[in-house]
């Protein structure tokens, strides 16, 4: 039996850690599950904003604190509490120039629309919605037996999960279609 070296086995234990971090930073999708969120279940508006189609609901293509610059999303996602959340919505309806109807915090059946269940890290279609977090993001449903929790999705595997409000979790609003769209 050869003998293999302590270099040896360590150069190649670095080597397989690095390549699992690269694997990471990108989707990893089962080959044999169909799409959840099929690219053509939406409709990019020119308003640069996402329509799901079944739904018929417009959502953000952009986590709070991230702007869309035509190809993907730039700047960093701000995390918020609960309520932080709630309330950053009636901010981004009075910074709105355009009189849409108003953004809100999506309900944990909107925001599980969009969540891609054949993928992980992120758990989301990322041709529709570019450079999402693959962390837990906030829901507008409250537990109906704590008043300090509320539901999440995060979009590291889908999962639904309650969290005490003071967390600080990502957020993307949504809205309802215009007829207009």
């Amino acid at each position: 039996m050869k003998k293999v070296s302590f270099k040896v086995i360590l150069v190649l234990m670095l080597f397989t850690l690095s390549s699992i971090k690269v694997i990471a930073q990108t989707a990893v999708c089962a080959s044999d599950i169909s799409p959840t969120t099929d690219s053509e279940e939406f409709t990019i508006l020119d308003s640069g904003n996402v329509w799901h189609i079944p739904s018929n609901l417009v959502f953000m293509r952009c986590s709070i604190g991230q702007t869309f610059d035509g190809t993907t999303c730039t700047g960093e996602s701000r995390s918020l509490s609960w309520q932080q959340a709630l309330v950053s919505s009636i901010q981004v309806n009075i910074d709105s120039t355009a009189n849409l109807p108003s953004w809100r915090l999506p309900n944990i059946k909107e925001l599980a629309v969009i969540s891609e269940r054949a993928c992980v890290r992120p758990a989301i279609n990322e041709e529709v919605f570019p450079n999402t977090p693959p962390d837990a993001f906030w829901t507008s449903t409250p537990s109906v037996k704590t008043t300090d929790m509320a539901w999440s999705i995060t979009y590291t595997n889908a999962s639904q999960s309650l969290l005490p409000t003071n967390s600080s979790l990502f957020v993307r609003l949504v809205r309802s279609r215009l007829a207009t769209e």
